[in-house]
């Protein structure tokens, strides 16, 4: 069962539970499949979504991203077939845009942006 404190998001699709996850793992997978930064990917979804220039091979790459943390053998295409089940684009991307809030919260634990502490260790 997925732990939204931990970023964890299921959702059951076609009779299967996924479970998406965005990990430091599946932003390096994502990362070397695009060829850019995580920061980069996301503005270029966020300035996708405001002009409405959105591409689904993105969207399915994210999603994938999202999904092998618990999930290791699904491949892109696969991820494309549940990521159809999910709805229509904007079902999509506010779907992605819930696992990327719990992905990076911000400091106050508050999942809508920014990231959690301020990187240092407690005494």
């Amino acid at each position: 069962m997925a732990n939204r404190h931990k970023g964890q998001v299921s959702r059951e699709i076609d009779g299967t539970v996924y479970t998406f996850e965005l990990t430091v793992n599946a932003f390096c997978d994502l990362e070397e499949a695009t060829g850019k930064a995580t920061l980069q990917i996301m503005q270029d979804m966020e300035k996708a979504a405001q002009t409405g220039d959105v591409q689904f091979r993105d969207i399915r790459r994210i999603f994938w991203a999202a999904l092998i943390e618990h999930h290791p053998d699904i491949t892109e295409r696969e991820a494309g077939r549940v990521l159809t089940k999910v709805g229509d684009m904007e079902a999509q991307m506010a779907f992605l845009e819930d696992v990327f809030a719990l992905a990076m919260p911000d400091s106050t634990g508050d999942a809508s942006s920014g990231s959690e502490g301020n990187g240092t260790a407690a005494a």
